[in-house]
């Protein structure tokens, strides 16, 4: 059985690289993922350091606009394989296929074992979304962030399952990474505890405490020792603070509704949700029911409350959501995974039409 699942494996992969390649192996670049590659490149040669990024002489010679994380993980790439312009985009494309493997990581987690088989899906309806193929090329800080918000989701799962500290504290951990990757609105899975406890039948007042204090500990405790140890840390972030996270509230207007964060949402989501409906109105016929329809709940709240929080500034812009795409696919897949799979046994898999 499983290897039937190896031709939609096949067509989710094909599907993505194919919608992606223009962009990868041509000139041209979204200009922030260009600066962001310069930064890198120039971190990679010696100039600026870790915590006082460099752009050039004239125009950022003190980069403080975002935490340096991601900056510093590129630069490595340029250290190893050089200053090609491909080096950005091989980056920016590799952490695509992390974040995929994390899904499937999920997937399995959330999922009874019948159910396996259909790892394919929240890939498919993660690639469906349109920023999710246009940032793959574009070497967004977000697509480093995604890595760790994700990691940060897969950990806390685990910790459900086995109730082991250690998984909390790597969840909190990868949080702290994403938010040295691109601030506080990394901080989104922080949400998980609050949603696991609300949707669970199983309620527990006491573990929710419990997990919310040693998740945030593990979210504090990096950076107070970043501090103790780099003291020039602290000057640098905050100078990020003051720059980004207040200036962007009492100053920076992009958007002309705190709701476009919410619109851009749905106008991202619509492949996914009318592939959704059409999946649910093939299979409307049979019986049955959703499968632990409290992760679709779950998954879905935790996104949400990725994209909420934006609302509170008037500078948006539809990439700031991305790291929440995993999660809606996620969740999107659970809500009609018996739909798909009673679909997918009545293919012949045998037949001339479904090998071409």
């Amino acid at each position: 059985m499983k290897n039937k699942q190896i031709p939609f494996f096949t067509v989710t992969i094909a599907l993505f690289i194919g919608i992606i390649s223009p962009n990868m192996f041509s000139d041209g670049m979204f200009i922030d993922g260009l600066l962001y590659a310069t930064i890198s490149n120039n971190l990679a040669q010696g100039m600026g350091n870790f915590w006082d990024l460099f752009l050039t002489h004239t125009l950022y010679p003190h980069f403080h606009e975002h935490p340096p994380l991601a900056f510093g993980i590129q630069s490595l790439f340029f250290k190893i394989f050089g200053n090609s312009f491909y080096i950005e985009r091989i980056y920016s494309f590799s952490t695509f296929i992390i974040t995929g493997y994390i899904i499937t990581r999920i997937w399995y987690k959330v999922t009874k074992p019948i159910f396996h088989k259909l790892a394919w899906l929240p890939l498919f309806f993660w690639i469906l979304i349109p920023l999710v193929t246009w940032a793959a090329p574009n070497n967004m800080l977000e697509n480093t962030m995604m890595i760790f918000t994700s990691l940060s989701v897969l950990f806390f799962i685990k910790s459900i399952e086995n109730e082991r500290v250690i998984h909390l504290v790597i969840s909190g951990a990868m949080m702290s990474l994403a938010v040295l990757t691109k601030g506080l609105v990394a901080l989104f899975p922080l949400s998980l505890v609050l949603w696991y406890f609300v949707f669970s039948t199983d309620r527990n007042f006491i573990r929710l405490i419990f997990n919310s204090i040693i998740i945030l500990i593990a979210i504090v405790l990096p950076f107070i020792l970043l501090f103790i140890i780099f003291p020039e840390s602290f000057g640098s972030l905050l100078a990020y603070y003051e720059k980004q996270i207040i200036g962007s509230i009492s100053n920076i207007k992009t958007v002309d509704s705190r709701f476009f964060i919410v619109f851009r949402l749905l106008t991202e989501l619509l492949p996914t949700i009318i592939l959704v409906f059409i999946i649910w109105l093939f299979s409307i016929k049979e019986k049955m029911v959703n499968y632990r329809e409290k992760w679709f709940l779950i998954f879905f709240s935790v996104g949400l409350s990725g994209v909420i929080p934006i609302m509170i500034s008037m500078k948006q812009s539809g990439f700031y959501i991305l790291a929440t795409f995993p999660l809606f696919s996620i969740a999107f897949s659970i809500l009609i995974l018996n739909n798909a799979s009673f679909l997918i046994e009545k293919i012949n898999f045998n037949s001339k039409r479904f090998e071409i």
